[in-house]
């Protein structure tokens, strides 16, 4: 027994030393192994992180360009507001002058129905401009023409339609 103890004793040994080597060896394999899946995870998570930041970089650029693109247009139509305004102003200020002076001296001339239409049309144009246009002075100017209309009408004996324009004028 104790010959067969010490032939089996060595054999035993390294059978143990091989085993036990061997797992080590498979263990650090495995770690080795788990360790470049976790490297190559970083890495596929370092690139997507730089895609990502490429392309919120490329969107913030976009926003940047599209909010001076607005800027750009709201001073556009800014100016094209104040133009507009401006050309409003001057167009009732011809409207004023059709009014006043012109309807009169085609009133003297005895074409009193030029002056009714021309006064309707001016009537019509006051009408049609939006509340938030209709200041004081284009309010004053469509009563204007409608009193130019009631007193061309006045003279032509419309006598009824006269007094419609003039009591518009008033209210």
């Amino acid at each position: 027994v104790e010959l067969t103890h010490d032939v089996l004793c060595g054999v035993v040994k390294r059978s143990r030393d091989v085993r036990q080597e061997r797992e080590a060896r498979e263990a650090a394999e495995r770690r080795l192994g788990e360790q470049h899946a976790r490297e190559q995870a970083s890495r596929q998570a370092l690139r997507r992180a730089v895609r990502i930041a490429a392309v919120c970089g490329v969107l913030a650029m976009v926003a940047v360009g599209a909010a001076l693109y607005a800027w750009a247009s709201t001073k556009r139509a800014h100016r094209a507001e104040q133009l507009a305004q401006q050309s409003r102003v001057q167009a009732e200020a011809l409207l004023g002058y059709l009014t006043t002076d012109f309807a009169e001296e085609l009133s003297r001339s005895g074409r009193l129905d030029v002056v009714v239409e021309l006064a309707k049309r001016e009537v019509e144009y006051f009408q049609s401009l939006p509340e938030a246009l209709k200041g004081p002075e284009s309010k004053r100017l469509g009563a204007l023409a409608l009193i130019q209309q009631g007193r061309a009408q006045r003279s032509m004996g419309l006598l009824d339609e006269a007094d419609a324009a003039t009591d518009a004028a008033l209210a």
